[in-house]
């Protein structure tokens, strides 16, 4: 598994420094995390008083609460609820299939309502069709009104020829299938987890309900997505039998990370995958959350767009009245809402858009969006507060390593943003067309909160590692002079390399990081730079 991810290396603790506002950094950079079950919580410092704690729950998808530093951390939950959703592991849009992996299951699936259908095990592997033969197979029986169908096409990944049914007659073993309904309804577990570890320092397993004190901690995460040819083929070749696992229309991704659970499955291990998904997550100080992944698709496909990192908008992080959206490099736009009655946004997200409550919006940001299309846009934020900002969120993707690094000019990057009128945070990694057997996608992105007090000056202002590296994020959106930024003292001697920066943005320290940290001018009204120490 480690072969997959670049060559990571354990760092020490900083000492004390005090930064502006009266923030320290005084031991901060250590974490706490505690296990129960496949959840876990992770504790770090997010200001003198309060201390930020990650929550990992439903396999890889996240909460954040803010926690006075005297409570427990397995009493987390009695702080403030910052943000919670159960929909933002990565998902990947499969052209004709709609997304699979995350918490999806192929949209072709139905239940049908057919009260007292009076059907059995016995009918699994069962042929529905329409008048002109079109099959739906029988998956599972789920009740004594329902079952769930799914159709079958050519067989084939690229092109399957699948219809998503709604009120087309049915018929049964050649009579009229007097169904109620045809709901959608996901099929599912398509996703076949093979590996879930959790180890503090990438090293130690981390025991059930104990407090762990380490530098970080690796959440191994392995899966498969099944074919949904591969699902429906079983269940045609094996009629009358039981499915093991049973085929559902809910909720559900499947364990299988043990020698025993693959013993307990074995006609499931053989079902054929149209991808695996190799996930290193490293959970760190200061809310931050790196994701080293590597996809491999196996089958022929027409194409595939891949979120590597989500954020839904709920939580208190959303009920500030003044939330701001920043996002560097992109150009002005004017937006239309998915409405005739919505008015018409102007939106610079480059120059920090207060966004409006209502933004009632669907629309995919692509290279011509962008300032320039062979540099398309790597990072997301957004900060909130009632008055002045108190919560920050940035998501990202890597300008040095995997796909997105500035090296590669945006190639197999075609769109990078979708912005939907519930204000969900969807970037886009890259999109892929025509895939032959074996394509191999690398990415690393970070998903990291952030104390927008820490440095009042800056829009954002954040740090993580990545493999040996140290990378440091700086935006501001007003002119500066003669700038100092404090750093963490265990930067101190570094050596600096900028990775970017724009030309209004003017560095004057070089070389190595001094003890009292940087310096930097900003001309205008907008300068960036990120950093790479080593």
């Amino acid at each position: 598994m480690r072969k997959i991810f670049f060559t990571l290396e354990a760092w020490c603790i900083a000492a004390a420094i005090l930064l502006p506002g009266g923030l320290s950094l005084a031991a901060q950079e250590k974490i706490t995390v505690r296990k129960t079950g496949d959840e876990f919580v992770v504790r770090s410092e997010f200001s003198p008083t309060h201390d930020l704690v990650i929550r990992n729950w439903r396999i890889a998808n996240e909460g954040a609460y803010l926690i006075p530093k005297d409570v427990p951390l397995k009493d987390y939950r009695k702080g403030l609820l910052v943000h919670l959703n159960n929909d933002e592991y990565p998902a990947t849009a499969f052209q004709t299939w709609g997304f699979l992996s995350g918490n999806h299951g192929s949209v072709y699936g139905r239940t049908l309502v057919i009260p007292d259908h009076q059907m059995t095990t016995a009918d699994i592997g069962g042929k529905i069709t329409e008048e002109d033969g079109y099959p739906y197979i029988i998956m599972q029986i789920t009740d004594k009104d329902k079952i769930l169908v799914h159709p079958w096409g050519s067989g084939s990944d690229y092109a399957h020829r699948l219809r998503h049914h709604r009120k087309a007659p049915l018929f049964y073993k050649g009579k009229p299938l007097p169904y109620q309904k045809s709901i959608l309804a996901q099929l599912r577990p398509l996703n076949r987890i093979t590996d879930y570890r959790l180890l503090a320092d990438g090293k130690t397993p981390v025991p059930e309900d104990t407090d762990v004190v380490c530098d970080f901690v690796d959440l191994i995460f392995v899966h498969d997505v099944i074919s949904p040819n591969a699902a429906v083929r079983s269940v045609m070749e094996n009629p009358g039998k039981k499915p093991s696992p049973e085929w559902v229309g809910s909720w559900n991704m499947m364990m299988v990370n043990t020698p025993e659970l693959q013993k307990q499955y074995p006609e499931y291990m053989k079902l054929a995958a149209m991808a695996t998904y190799s996930n290193l997550y490293r959970f760190e100080a200061r809310g931050a959350n790196v994701l080293y992944r590597k996809a491999v698709y196996h089958s022929k496909l027409k194409g595939v767009s891949s979120l590597d990192v989500m954020y839904g908008w709920f939580g208190e992080i959303t009920r500030k009245k003044k939330q701001y959206f920043y996002i560097p490099k992109m150009k002005p736009l004017q937006l239309k809402g998915r409405t005739k009655d919505d008015p018409v946004l102007d939106c610079d997200f480059s120059a920090n858009y207060l966004m409006p409550e209502k933004m009632n919006l669907h629309v995919i940001f692509t290279k011509k969006d962008a300032l320039d299309p062979e540099d398309l846009p790597d990072r997301f934020i957004r900060t909130a507060g009632d008055n002045e900002p108190e919560l920050g969120i940035a998501l990202g993707y890597s300008l040095i390593n995997g796909c997105t690094a500035r090296k590669n000019k945006s190639a197999e990057r075609d769109q990078f943003y979708h912005f939907w009128y519930t204000k969900k945070m969807y970037p886009y990694v890259y999109s892929l067309r025509e895939i032959e057997p074996g394509k191999t996608m690398e990415t690393v992105c970070y998903k990291q909160y952030f104390n927008p007090k820490l440095e009042p000056d800056a829009t954002s202002f954040y740090w993580h590692r990545e493999g040996k590296s140290w990378l440091v994020y700086l935006d501001f959106h007003k002119e500066l002079k003669d700038k100092l930024i404090r750093l963490p003292a265990f930067f101190a001697g570094k050596k600096i390399t900028v990775v970017e920066k724009t030309p209004s943005l003017t560095l004057h320290t070089e070389k190595t990081i001094p003890a009292e940290g940087i310096r930097l001018d900003v001309s205008g009204k907008h300068g960036y730079i990120v950093l790479k120490l080593d």
